[in-house]
Formats: structure tokens, C-alpha cells, sequence
């Protein structure tokens, strides 16, 4: 009887050796000794990879350097493009006063007011007692149409009929709230063309 009861027993032991520290290798053994009439004993060993915690803040300190390297000038590129957009909008809006004042388009002269967050194009000798037509808003909040020197004083730029030429030359700037990015300068001249730099 006692010799049936040793043929079926199974011992199974195990043991956890101290981690590698040089490496940071953990290794978790889990062994499985049988004994079998005619077989040897079987050993299986798990190794298990693991990281440590100074590892891992080294880890995310890292992503988070390239983070800022890549987000950094994309921020700046899009600030700028801002600028040039709303730009080219204030620059598009006073051409077209000025071809539908050349073209006398319903016998009328046509001029675009200046706000701060705004640029609205009208017909009529002025803003005040003329009448709106398209308005350009400034989209982003960090944006303004600023730094308005006319002759004359006012935010107003009207176009005399058949010449095209204006009393209100001058100039205003489009800025952005960070003073990093580069803002831009609109000119009209006395002859009524309109440019940016």
C-alpha cells in the first residue's frame, strides 16, 4: 500500500532568487520537479521582465521634452499663419472697396472701417452714414487689427470715384497677443493700392 501511495506522489517545490540588480532583471522561478517511474524530472523556469520606478520617470521626462520640442514651433507656425490670414482678408477687403468705387458699382463710393476685431466694408462717403455691406471678423481672440494711422485721424479708408485714390492713407497693424510672433503691417496709399508686408 505504502509503496502504491509513493509511485503517485508529486512533490513540487519552488524558490525566488534575489533580482539581478545590474540589470534590473527580476526573474520569478516557478518550478515544477515530478517524479515518474522511467522519466527524469522536469524543470520550467518564467522569466518575467519588469521596470523599475525612477525608469519609468525617466521615461515620460523624455516623451515629454520631445513633446514640447515638436509642439513648440508647431504653435508658433500656426500663430504666425493667423497673422497672415487675417492679414490677406484686411488687404482682399479694401481691393474690393476699391473696385466697386473704380467700377461706380450703383453710382456709389465704397470704403472699409476699421475695428479692432473687425474690418467691415460699406458704401457711401462713411462709415457712420453709409451702409454695411461684408464685414471681416478676426477669428482668434489673440488677434487685433491695431495701430490705425490714417490722415485724418478716424478708421476709416474711402475711395474717391473713377481715380480710385484716397484722403485716408496710412497704415494698421495686425498683432498677435504674443509678442514672439511677427506681426504684420497693411499700407494704403495715396493712390489706393493696398499691400502687406
Amino acid at each position: 500500500m505504502d509503496t502504491e501511495t509513493n509511485k503517485n506522489k508529486r512533490y513540487t517545490t519552488g524558490f525566488t532568487p534575489t533580482p539581478i540588480r545590474s540589470s534590473h532583471l527580476f526573474v520569478s522561478w516557478h518550478s515544477l520537479f515530478s517524479q515518474k517511474k522511467g522519466k527524469e524530472k522536469s524543470f520550467r523556469v518564467k522569466l518575467v521582465w519588469g521596470f523599475t520606478f525612477i525608469e519609468i520617470l525617466i521615461s515620460i521626462a523624455i516623451l515629454a521634452i520631445i513633446a514640447m520640442a515638436i509642439i513648440g514651433p508647431f504653435a508658433s507656425f500656426r500663430n504666425a499663419q493667423a497673422i497672415k490670414n487675417t492679414s490677406e482678408s484686411v488687404v482682399a477687403l479694401l481691393n474690393q472697396a476699391r473696385v466697386k468705387t473704380l467700377a461706380s458699382e450703383n453710382l456709389l463710393q465704397y470704403g472699409v472701417h476699421v475695428q479692432t476685431d473687425k474690418a467691415i466694408l460699406f458704401s457711401g462717403s462713411s462709415y457712420s452714414g453709409g451702409t454695411s455691406i461684408s464685414e471681416i471678423v478676426v477669428s482668434d481672440s489673440n488677434i487685433t487689427l491695431t495701430n490705425i494711422s490714417l490722415l485724418g485721424g478716424g478708421s476709416d479708408v474711402v475711395f474717391n470715384r473713377l481715380t480710385g485714390v484716397t484722403d485716408n492713407y496710412g497704415t494698421l497693424k495686425v498683432i498677435h497677443a504674443n509678442a514672439n510672433v511677427p506681426q504684420k503691417t497693411i499700407t494704403i496709399s495715396k493712390t489706393g493700392t493696398v499691400s502687406s508686408d
